[in-house]
């Protein structure tokens, strides 16, 4: 009888290891999981500040005699003006726009 009541404990403490180990890789699998969710975003977020930064950003200061910033805009016939194209000649710029009123 004591045999038996051993062999039974035996195997119900080998259960309760299984079911404590599981247990304790499940903590671990989601541990490593959400370390690594975490990591992804913290770059993610990272990448995007700096392409954000580096868009929005003006190059340097500008002030009246520094040279403009080369750009390109669509033109009223479909095709592209470029600042580019300017160089060299003298022009005047205008600009209306109804949100000034």
């Amino acid at each position: 009888m004591a045999r038996r009541d051993r062999e039974r404990e035996q195997r119900l403490s080998r259960r309760k290891q299984r079911v404590l180990e599981r247990a304790r890789s499940r903590k671990r699998r989601r541990l490593v999981i959400g370390g690594s969710a975490v990591v992804v975003l913290a770059v993610v977020v990272l990448i995007g500040w700096f392409a954000y930064r580096s868009l929005t950003l003006p190059q340097g200061p500008l002030s009246v005699g520094n040279r403009a910033p080369s750009f390109t805009l669509p033109s009223a016939n479909g095709g592209e003006v470029s600042l580019a194209d300017f160089l060299g000649r003298k022009h005047i710029l205008l600009y209306f726009s109804m949100a000034d009123g």
